[in-house]
């Protein structure tokens, strides 16, 4: 799990502990690691794989949240994000390396080769991919973007801000 992740569970596992706590139900680490079992997650949180934290992550909010039921369904919306995400990167990549126009035959072309490359990588085609296989495929497309020598498009994070071109441009408007 990622920083973000560890965050994230932290905190739906303190709102838990309160909520329990508010009913009259254990709160313990016996208790959180029995919920793990019946969400078919590892006892340490710190092994869980993405697909086990959804589910954790929605069981808790089943107590922290009771009467939100989209909490509780958040792991399918999480699932999707992520599939999107890598979808996203395999779409950046195939764009950086294939030429720069918009017309239909290039974009025919840009998915041509994207079900190519996934059938020689993952052995199935590019819209049956699972998550997995999409970060994969993702992560070879990006090699091959470098050993091109094209840098893939940067990724923001929207969390963080972009620092200043010249920090002291950006701080100091030459008055003492």
């Amino acid at each position: 799990m990622n920083a973000g992740q560890i965050r994230a569970y932290r905190a739906e596992v303190a709102k838990w502990k309160a909520a329990c706590e508010k009913l009259g139900r254990p709160c313990d680490d016996d208790a959180r690691r029995a919920l793990h079992a019946e969400c078919r997650a590892p006892a340490s949180s710190t092994k869980f794989t993405n697909a086990q934290l959804d589910r954790v992550l929605a069981r808790l909010r089943s107590f922290s949240r009771m009467d939100d039921l989209a909490a509780q369904l958040k792991p399918d919306e999480e699932a999707n994000k992520r599939r999107l995400a890598g979808m996203r990167r395999c779409y950046d990549a195939v764009a950086a390396l294939t030429s720069a126009g918009n017309d239909g035959r290039e974009s025919l072309g840009r998915a041509n080769y994207l079900d190519r490359v996934s059938e020689s990588v993952c052995g199935q085609p590019f819209d049956g991919l699972p998550e997995a296989q999409l970060i994969k495929l993702a992560y070879v497309l990006e090699n091959r973007l470098h050993a091109r020598g094209k840098a893939p498009r940067p990724v923001v994070d929207p969390v963080v801000p972009v620092p200043a071109a010249e920090p002291a441009a950006a701080d100091w408007d030459g008055v003492f």
